[in-house]
């Protein structure tokens, strides 16, 4: 029964009083069979002993009323053998099915031989009858004198006598074993019942603690479990928010971020309009020009304000290129200092996706990109401090010595269009910084979703874990 299931255990519960009931009922039933069996045997054997009886007494009426009729002829006593006779053979007739209902050959033969006798009562009475009415009186005395009639009533009534004898042995045999059958019954319900409750009982409660410390082992079990699960949701919950609040961070950063570049953009696009006024101003060159990728003094007599035209005016324009150049050094110290400031909000975005786990290691390849366009940029910004500062000397160097200008400005031109290669690599990083920023943005706002669906979940889980622990613990107590 240990390795039973819970139905397999209860089901066998049931199964003990069924069967100690299963082995009752038929011993009941039998010894009750055999109770009402021997009642109505014994009620047949009464039956019969009363039919012997009454037979015997007619045959003993028939020889009386034939004594009187010879004695005095009445009619009276005529009318006493004839009913006698009658109720002897009605009497006997009535036993032949009684006798067959015993079943018991030595009072069947016993019976025979009573109606034989009978028979033969009847006979030698109904000859003396006939030599009486033939008015042969003397005759049917001497015959009666014989003592024949009374011969076959003393065999008659031995014969009655040892069938009494033999039924009130039968009846008391019968009622023996009536008595024992009763006693049997009652032993079954004196003992019988008791020991079925007895057994009712130790097998409910034997089942009842088997039950119990099953459901007990189980509760114990799904208790840890749930206590395990609420400890864990809880520890997934608390890093979960803590992610989303590194998320936040990120996205807030990486906003920052997302301007700083865009401001660099267009800081870069202001300092590229500049030096485009400023090679024009040198060389003569249009923006669509320097763009087609012409080269320097390809162009200078297109607006017919070019340097060899009017030397008289180098010095006024190398002062008026020194403070363009001063401003294009500031725009370059400020693109330096964007790049300073995006390269450490990428390190921070890099920091954050760290700290963000498996779903931040995409926004770290990102920021590690940024970073390396913010060095190309600060890189880019460093050469246009330098040539910058070459420019400026070598303007100053113009102003000094004009004779030696047409050279100067061709170096000029030169360096012009190395700020205006770098000034467009920096206006493009700038802009692929802008659209990389702006994906991560994009994907740290998804992440920040992802993640408030996740503490979402994880709550939901620990109020399951706590309606889980709830019916636990009704469930001790019902057990």
């Amino acid at each position: 029964m240990l390795n039973l299931k819970l139905k397999g255990q209860i089901l066998s519960g049931y199964a003990i009083p069924i069967l100690l009931l299963s082995a009752i009922a038929p011993l009941v039933f039998v010894n009750a069979r055999n109770v009402n069996q021997l009642t109505d045997a014994i009620e047949i054997s009464h039956g019969v002993s009363d039919s012997m009886s009454e037979a015997t007494l007619n045959a003993i009426r028939m020889e009386r009323s034939l004594r009187g009729y010879l004695v005095n002829q009445k009619p009276r006593h005529r009318e006493g053998f004839e009913i006698g006779l009658s109720s002897y053979n009605q009497t006997v007739r009535n036993l032949e099915n009684q006798i067959e209902a015993l079943r018991d050959p030595e009072q069947k033969q016993r019976f025979q031989r009573f109606v034989q006798l009978g028979e033969q009562l009847a006979a030698t009475q109904n000859q003396m009858l006939a030599l009486v009415q033939n008015d042969n009186l003397n005759a049917a005395l001497q015959a009666f004198a014989t003592d024949e009639s009374s011969e076959i009533i003393r065999k008659m009534q031995a014969i009655y006598d040892e069938f009494l004898e033999r039924e009130r042995i039968r009846l008391a045999q019968g009622k023996e074993r009536t008595h024992d059958a009763l006693d049997f019954l009652s032993l079954l319900a004196i003992w019988g019942t008791p020991i079925a409750i007895a057994l009712c009982l130790w097998s409910a409660i034997y089942i009842a603690a088997r039950v119990r410390d099953r459901i007990e082992e189980a509760v114990r079990s799904i208790s840890t479990s749930s206590h395990e699960i609420a400890a864990t949701a809880q520890q997934q919950e608390r890093n979960a928010s803590q992610q989303s609040s590194f998320v936040r961070e990120t996205t807030t950063s990486m906003n920052e971020l997302d301007a700083s570049s865009k401001t660099t953009a267009e800081r870069a696009e202001e300092a590229a309009q500049g030096v485009f006024h400023i090679l024009k101003l040198v060389s003569g060159k249009t923006l669509d020009g320097v763009r087609a990728g012409l080269e320097p003094g390809d162009s200078f007599d297109r607006d017919g304000t070019n340097l060899e035209g009017k030397v008289s005016q180098i010095a006024l324009q190398m002062e008026i290129l020194r403070e363009q150049l001063g401003q294009i050094d500031k725009i370059a110290n400020l693109v330096s200092n964007l790049a300073e400031q995006t390269n450490m909000l990428a390190l921070n975005a890099a920091v954050e996706a760290v700290r963000a786990g498996e779903g931040g290691k995409g926004f770290g390849i990102v920021a590690s990109e940024i970073r390396k366009l913010a060095d190309r940029s600060r890189k880019s910004a460093e050469q246009i401090n330098t040539l910058v500062q070459d420019i400026q000397k070598a303007t100053q160097a113009t102003v000094t010595a004009t004779k030696e200008g047409n050279q100067t400005v061709e170096v000029v031109v030169g360096a012009i269009d190395e700020i205006v290669g770098s000034i467009q690599a920096i206006s493009g990083n700038a802009r692929e910084q802008a659209i990389a920023i702006s994906q991560v943005v994009e994907a740290m706002h998804r992440l920040n979703l992802a993640s408030g669906e996740t503490a979402t979940g994880i709550a939901q889980v620990r109020t399951g874990t706590q309606q889980l622990n709830t019916a636990i613990l009704d469930l001790k107590k019902l057990v």
